[in-house]
């Protein structure tokens, strides 16, 4: 093809001394004045250059609208001056440059299958309405503009947007009318208690707040952190909690979203690559003095002098002094440089004649020729460029010139030829390439949703929204996927590109993966971690994942690959910022650019142009480079606020803006035509353009069979290389090995990895486990590969495979803060510290057959290891006085070994070559020795920082230093030869060493457990045999009885457990029953041992084995609120009170013949009791008039005993032995005891805070208590020797003995073919058989024959049944009515200008930690005040009302009342069914949204506190910081390590 002539490239030049660069250019009266440059650059020649045909100003201004008269005839006349052969013209090609020879020309008949341009050009018709304006005068887009759907919302501007995107405070239509005539009382989104809310409204867990991620993408929650954790070493930390590289600090350049790194900055400190402005800010010292203001105010381009020659034309001379002029000006006999280089004798020009024309030879021009003002100029073709000789052409290579192909190019003679690579089509200016297939679509992250746009047409569309923090994403077009990180879920996942189907795809080791790209050709998944400073690659499912990269990274993280070539490019921008690439199995690494680079952030590679492109968001650059990093070039370095990411199509560039919040373009090759796609994002992050071209077909080395590799096949270069999962080792050149042998297993936190020894790379590899909050110690059992772990946030110890699979918790009760753990690999034993309890512990290695070992003179135990050979365990303990004790396996012979210069012994290590034990002091900071006696005491490696875990392997020591965040290396017997085996690992916690290759140990128990029937535990001389918690050995012993003879049994709401009485441990042991919700009240049946309970949650009844199994609901239905339960063991008959029916009712023990044995006269009946033996019925009544009652059995002979001096009587227990009946009274803070007629009356101990239940065994009476959370015992007959039984325990309720001797006395019952009553130790009487429950007792609920009500009565209805049952109603209505009159008078007759408080009832349905005051005036209706003071004069008050909390009014006229009033706390209202009160010491007032601020709160509440008497606010609230060694629970203690 012909050359398409004057393609020049503007150089703007000051030519005349002192001129400087203005806006208006005004040159002198002999000059002309080139057009003024895009930088305001003027430049001026003398006048008679002007339409000369000669280019002398360099961009053709001065021969802009001139006619040449000296073209040839067989030439074309262009409009502009410019001469053409004829033959070009109207032949599709603008050779004019001026299109004018493109003019009036006959319309060229278009094939079938192409559109007709309007300037006659043909196309295809696949271009047609594609949103590329394809035929140069945009004729193929003048379309009808699509319809919006029924879901999307139609812009001003003729675009389609979702519908739920109208009015959510973003602006996604261009023209922004999405977001006019909105509503402006839209309110703002608000968060749950679990979340935190953002800057900008956004809601994110409340776990992610200062966790050092920016979760909300403004950093707003990670300001005010003062346990955010510290920058790396060479970092400056923001204000708001950014980490930048310190170089920045203070550079007069913005870093830090809150500008924070710029402030109290004396002078910008600049780097010797740098040149600092007069601004203050720096900018690249290449930029000094290169023709561009870089600094905005010009002081880089000051002072400067001309160094270099300047770059003219093409078609211009350079003379000497620098100046440009035109090339027929050489030769030509005047000084037109003015320096005489343009002419003799610095140019070899020829003798003029004076006879000289065109007719002669020419004029002695090689192609053309023409005379102006009588002298001969010569001049070239199209195609070709004038020689220095003035005479002489010689071919342009047009494909020298950057982007005059849009790929490929190949020069002629005269002409060149533009070519595309495969999947493009050359467009109609025959110069650049079009992608075939579909339409391009932009998809980028949004943060919150992944969102498509088209880049030359307004179509924008969600494709994935409700995201947390989407960063990084990449697409697989032949399968339609879509992957994406989440940086503040830690997780990678996938879609359907349609948004469906979305999965995990890798969900564990990850902390920040902000990049990730997808090899289309070989499947596979590449990402880069900055938080773990690695890349790695999976499968596309997430399997066979493996570290390629680890060494010499900081912060990696833009990724591209190139799959065709085999390799893969990233950035990293941590101190040393550099873009490297390598093969894509990580061989063959190289940096390809390391200098003027500060934070390179996208990355993307042109595939048709073989070039990367990346974007620098501190130089506000976007540059390119061969794929070898050679000709690296700027493409676009102003107007760059902070690029973050990078695509490229064509010959367009798309990148993201985190400032402008926008999608912006521009030419690839220049960076001109910029234009903005879309703005006013969210918060845009990755971009890629998704089309087919994207990912070019290439080979698949792997082939069809993986390569013939075990697990991974990675390209390398032309060939493959089958590697291994992380820390495998090769078994052959193309299978792995199934299992490590040596390795190293840590803890660190939130995750549990593997450092394997089997390779040598020593990188470290998540295993991958689910809902891991807070691992701390663990340990491996080589005999059935499984680890084990203890997490002191979820109080639990869990198990799992290596691999993650089988993952269980195998104890998750009675542990408060499990602090070591160490396996008997011999005999398959778990033991275990818990410094909450303090209590060592042991049990099968499935958790089964749990027993205390040892819990006396335990203050804090800390770490725990076991010699299974040698039969002793070793551990620390890191109480007030700390020490090192060694006891045998069984807890036997005892002995403190070290208890002198220990501060905070954390980890130990027993070295059974060496006999020698170990540990680390993070107090002294020290890791010591001594032997197995704690003789011969040395100093191994001082100072470390702050050990924590310690482990043997070898002749190695491993420890885990927090402070250093690293796993370090000693020789084990003299601490030397320390090195760094990982680093950069924060929250670092237990580690223990793995040698699969050792052989396992025998000791005697190993060996049919010893002969013993549970637990067989070694010792130093041998074996015994133990049983699990509370139950005692045998004789034998060697066997154990199946449960403990006399023991607790108690409810905590969501559980029932067991303390054993026949052991001094009391620990609690759960009673394994599946679907307990809200557990009340329970009693035992001995006989057939089964415990009864209700659940006030699901309104039922049921019972169930000892062993937690053969639940049954005995009482389903026509429940309300069970309060009390109790079994008749005796006459096999259950006993309940309803307080919400106000019933008490019985059955048999399988629920069957149900009856209401009690209906009237009660007001809120609590708890009950029975006295088979003696036929007696007891129980309490909480209401209006509290009040405790009896009855024989069968409800028979009702009387009340005790109805004076009585509050909220709560549990109700009975002394058989004594004849006596004990209770609980939690609003008189009392126990009590009387006869069973209820005389005799004495109280057993006072100012008990607030008892619940109670229950006696031998001498003493045990209760649980809601306020000290405990269980607690006194001597029955005197009240003292008081003792805490079990502490912190939420939710007591219930509590009952079981014992042998509690539960005795059978009797010869009568044939009663329903129910047998006790009446007496001598009667009992039959109720209600199946034939004479009445229809009317039925209908109205009073019995049942099966237990459910309503009853389906097998007899017919008779006459006199009827008449019975509505005369029975009717006197039902009118007691009903008698005791309504009778209140209603009482309160008349009541003063009124006195106050009551009036107490409710303790809901069951509510925490013991919710619980409320409701104080109400006559007639006890609750007033919801406003929370200002008013004075009330109405119903004789004259006291200021105050609104509590959720609608409790408080309301007084007797200010001597207040006293009474304790505390006040919120409740959840979603299970709370009765108003709550105690009496505790003070009033907690608590301000809602709509209530008083504190200070009006205060300001109130000290006018009142003269006469209310104590009242409290509750303090300001503080973050919780848990002590930074433990991270559990825990006292705290003075001068410990949360202090240091």
């Amino acid at each position: 093809m012909r050359l398409l002539e004057g393609s020049y490239v503007a150089l703007l030049l000051l030519c005349l001394p002192g001129f400087s660069s203005t806006s208006e250019c005004a040159c002198g009266r002999n000059h002309f004045t080139c057009a003024v440059s895009a930088f305001g650059e003027c430049t001026c020649i003398p006048a008679q250059w002007q339409c000369d045909g000669d280019n002398d100003c360099g961009d053709h201004s001065d021969e802009d609208g001139c006619m040449l008269p000296t073209c040839s005839p067989l030439d074309f006349h262009c409009d502009n001056g410019k001469c053409i052969r004829r033959s070009w013209v109207c032949d599709g090609d603008n050779d004019c440059e001026d299109d004018s020879d493109e003019q009036d020309c006959p319309p060229r008949e278009c094939e079938e299958d192409e559109f007709s341009c309007q300037n006659g050009y043909c196309i295809r018709s696949l271009w047609h309405c594609d949103g590329d304006n394809d035929c140069g005068d945009n004729s193929d887009e003048q379309c009808d503009m699509r319809k919006c759907s029924e879901k999307e919302f139609g812009c001003s501007d003729g675009s389609c947007i979702a519908e739920h995107w109208f009015c959510d405070g973003d602006t996604d239509c261009k023209d922004g009318s999405d977001e006019e005539s909105c509503p402006s009382d839209v309110p703002a989104p608000s968060c749950n208690s679990e979340e935190f809310q953002c800057a900008y409204g956004r809601c994110i867990l409340d776990i992610y707040h200062c966790d050092g991620d920016d979760d909300c993408g403004d950093w707003s929650d990670e300001s005010d952190c003062s346990s955010h954790q510290p920058c790396r070493s060479g970092e400056f930390m923001c204000n708001s909690g950014l980490c930048i590289n310190s170089g920045w600090r203070c550079d007069g350049d913005a870093d830090c979203d809150d500008q924070s790194d710029e402030r109290n900055c004396t002078t910008s400190v600049c780097t010797a690559e740098q040149f600092r402005c007069g601004t203050g800010r720096c900018v690249r010292l290449s930029w000094r003095c290169d023709g561009e203001d870089d600094c905005s105010d010009n002081s880089d381009e000051m002072g400067c002098e001309k160094t270099g020659a300047p770059q003219c034309a093409q078609d211009q001379f350079l003379c000497s002094n620098g100046r440009c002029i035109g090339q027929r000006k050489l030769c030509n006999g005047i000084n037109d440089c003015g320096d005489g280089s343009d002419e003799n004798p610095h140019q070899n020009c020829r003798p003029r004649t004076g006879e000289e024309n065109c007719n002669h030879n020419n004029g002695g021009c090689a192609q053309k020729c023409q005379t102006v003002r009588g002298l001969v100029q010569c001049t070239c073709q199209t195609g070709y460029k004038l020689m220095e000789d003035g005479r002489s052409c010689q071919d342009v290579n047009e494909c020298a010139e950057e982007g005059y192909c849009s790929q490929g190019c190949s020069n002629t003679e005269g002409g060149f030829q533009c070519f595309c690579e495969t999947g493009y089509q050359l467009r109609p200016d025959k110069r650049s390439c079009k992608a075939l297939g579909p339409e391009p679509v932009l998809l980028f992250a949004n943060r919150i949703d992944i969102r498509q746009v088209l880049p030359h047409r307004s179509e924008y569309t969600l494709l994935l929204n409700n995201l947390e923090n989407a960063i990084a994403l990449d697409f697989h077009h032949a399968h339609e996927l879509v992957f994406w990180s989440d940086v503040t879920l830690d997780r990678i996942m996938s879609a359907n590109l349609n948004g469906s189907n979305v999965q995990e795809v890798v969900s564990t080791g990850l902390e920040s993966p902000g990049g990730l790209a997808i090899d289309w050709i070989h499947d596979k998944l590449f990402w880069t971690d900055s938080g773990t400073s690695r890349i790695e690659v999976s499968n596309l499912d997430g399997t066979h994942r493996r570290v390629i990269l680890w060494n010499n990274l900081e912060k990696p993280r833009a990724i591209a690959l190139n799959p065709m070539e085999g390799t893969i490019y990233w950035t990293d921008w941590g101190n040393t910022p550099r873009i490297e690439y390598a093969s894509m199995d990580g061989s063959n690494r190289r940096v390809i650019a390391d200098t003027h680079l500060f934070w390179p952030n996208g990355l993307t590679i042109d595939y048709a142009g073989r070039r990367m492109y990346w974007v620098d968001a501190k130089h506000h650059v976007i540059e390119r480079a061969d794929l070898d990093g050679s000709n690296r070039k700027a493409v676009i370095n102003q107007g760059l606020p902070h690029p973050f990411a990078i695509t490229v199509f064509e010959d367009s560039l798309y990148w993201t803006d985190w400032h402008t919040k926008s999608i912006n373009s521009a030419n690839k090759f220049t960076g001109k035509n910029q234009e903005v796609i879309r703005s006013k994002l969210h918060f845009p992050m990755d971009i890629h353009t998704l089309h087919p071209q994207r990912q070019p077909a290439g080979k698949n080395r792997c082939g069809t069979d993986n390569g013939g590799c075990s697990h991974l096949c990675l390209p390398s270069g032309d060939s493959f290389t089958c590697a291994c999962l992380t820390g495998f080792r090769k078994t052959g050149s193309k299978t792995c090995a199934l299992s490590l042998d040596k390795f190293l297993l840590f803890a660190r936190r939130t995750d549990i990895r593997r450092v394997s020894f089997d390779t040598s790379d020593f990188s470290d590899f998540v295993i991958p486990l689910s809902n891991v909050r807070s691992a701390v110690a663990l340990d491996w059992d080589s005999a059935d590969d499984f680890m084990y772990w203890t997490d002191t946030n979820a109080d639990s110890i869990n198990r799992a495979k290596s691999d993650g699979s089988s993952q269980e918790i195998i104890i998750e009760t009675s542990l408060e803060s499990p602090a070591g753990l160490a396996i008997d690999w011999v005999t398959q034993k778990l033991y275990w510290t818990d410094a909450g309890t303090d209590r060592i512990e042991v049990s099968n290695t499935d958790g089964s057959l749990r027993s205390v070992l040892i819990w006396e003179n335990l203050d804090r135990p800390r770490d725990i290891v076991v010699d299974p050979i040698g039969g002793y365990m070793y551990w620390s303990d890191w109480g007030e006085i700390a020490k090192l004790e060694r006891a045998g396996m069984d807890g036997s012979d005892r002995k403190v070994l070290i208890s002198m210069n220990l501060g905070w012994p954390n980890g130990l290590a027993v070295d059974k070559a060496g006999s020698q034990l170990l540990w680390a002091d993070a107090h002294t900071e020290r890791i010591e020795a001594a032997d197995l006696m704690g003789r011969n005491r040395r100093i191994l490696v001082s100072p470390v920082q702050h050990p924590y875990g310690l482990t043997l392997l070898g002749a190695h020591i491993y420890w885990t230093d927090w402070q250093m965040r690293k796993i370090q290396r000693a020789d084990k017997d003299t601490g030397a030869n320390v090195i760094v085996v990982r680093d950069n690992l924060p929250g670092l916690m237990d580690i223990q060493a793995v040698d699969r290759t050792h052989a396992l140990d025998y000791n005697k128990c190993g060996d049919k457990n010893g002969g013993c029937s549970h637990l067989c535990l070694p010792n130093p001389v041998g074996y015994s045999c133990a049983c699990p918690t509370g139950i005692l050995l045998k004789h034998d012993g060697r066997t154990c009885d199946p449960s403990p003879d006399t023991y607790l049994l108690f409810s905590s709401r969501d559980s029932i457990r067991r303390i054993s009485l026949d052991t001094d441990d009391h620990t609690d042991v759960y009673v394994p029953i599946k679907e307990l919700n809200n557990v009340i009240s329970l009693d035992f049946d001995s006989v057939e041992g089964k415990i009864y309970y209700t659940d006030v949650f699901l309104d039922v009844i049921r019972r169930v084995d000892l062993d937690g199994i053969a639940i049954e609901t005995i009482i389903g239905e026509g429940l309300k609120t069970t309060d009390g339960l109790a079994v008749d063991w005796v006459a096999r008959n259950l006993y309940w009170t309803d307080t919400g029916a106000n019933t008490i009712e019985v059955s048999r023990l399988d629920g069957r013949y149900r009856k209401v044995l009690i209906n009237n006269s009660l007001d809120e009946p609590r708890a009950i009791a029975v006295f088979p033996r003696k036929g007696y019925l007891f129980w309490t009544d909480w209401g209006h008039v509290a009040k405790i009652e009896r009855s024989h059995l069968d409800g028979s002979d009702r009387k009340v005993i005790i109805n004076t001096d009585l509050g909220w009587p709560n549990g109700l227990t009975l002394d058989y032995d004594a004849r006596r009946i004990y209770w609980v009274d939690a609003h008189l803070d009392r126990i009590e005891h009387a006869d069973l007629n209820g005389k005799s009356r004495q109280v057993l101990i006072s100012q008990v805070p607030h008892p619940f239940a109670l229950t006696q065994a031998s001498h003493w009476i045990y209760w649980t208590d809601w306020q000290t959370k405990s269980i607690q015992r006194v001597d029955k007959y005197s009240g003292r020797s008081p003792e805490t039984i079990l502490g912190n325990m939420e939710g007591l309720m219930d509590i009952i003995i079981v014992s042998p001797s509690r539960q005795t006395g059978m009797r010869e019952l009568n044939s009663c073919s329903a129910f047998c009553i006790a009446i007496n130790h001598k009667l009992s009487s039959c109720l209600s058989p199946p034939c004479s429950c009445s229809d009317a007792e039925a209908s109205r609920g009073l019995c049942t024959h099966n237990g459910a009500i309503p009853a389906s009565a097998g007899d017919k209805l008779r006459v006199p049944h009827i008449i019975a049952g509505s005369l029975s109603l009717l006197c039902l209505l009118l007691l009903i009515c008698a005791l309504l009159i009778y209140r209603h008078r009482r309160a008349k007759l009541s003063d009124p200008a006195l106050g009551t408080l009036t107490y409710s009832n303790p809901s069951y349905r509510t925490s013991t930690q919710e619980v409320k005051i409701e104080a109400v005036h006559r007639p006890g209706a609750c007033h919801l005040q406003r929370h200002r003071k008013e004075a009330v004069p109405d119903n004789g008050f004259t006291k200021e009302k105050i609104r509590i909390l959720e609608g409790f009014g408080l309301l007084s006229g007797d200010e001597n009342e207040w006293d009474d009033l304790k505390q006040v706390k919120p409740s959840r209202a979603s299970i709370l069914r009765d108003h709550v009160c105690i009496k505790t010491d003070t009033v907690s007032l608590q301000a809602s949204t709509a209530s008083l601020d504190l200070t009006e709160t205060q300001q109130l509440l000290q006018e009142e506190q003269s006469e209310t008497g104590s009242v409290t606010l509750p303090p300001s609230p503080e973050r919780r910081v848990s002590l930074p060694d433990t991270g559990w629970r825990g006292r705290h203690l003075p001068s410990t390590e949360s202090e240091v």
